[in-house]
């Protein structure tokens, strides 16, 4: 008997489509990732060390947990 609902196999079968779509919204979300990043590079250069606005973008980025605490909540973020 074949367990019913929706297997790995049936949705990597040539031809349908969706492996092609899957890696279009990866490199999609790479590169909007990355361009995140750079923004908040290029915004954060020249801010006060210690100043108010150094602080929050430190606490949105996590910056002031462990890194590989940090790490661990963005992957379980990411999986979830």
């Amino acid at each position: 008997m074949r367990p019913s609902g929706f297997g790995l196999r049936r949705w990597l079968v040539p031809g349908i489509g969706v492996k092609r779509w899957l890696g279009l919204v990866f490199v999609g979300l790479l590169l909007l990732a990355l361009g995140v990043a750079h923004f908040l590079r290029q915004v954060t250069a020249n801010l006060e060390p210690g100043g108010l606005a150094q602080m929050l973008v430190d606490a949105a980025t996590l910056q002031l947990l462990p890194y590989p605490l940090r790490g661990l909540i963005v992957g379980v973020a990411g999986t979830a």
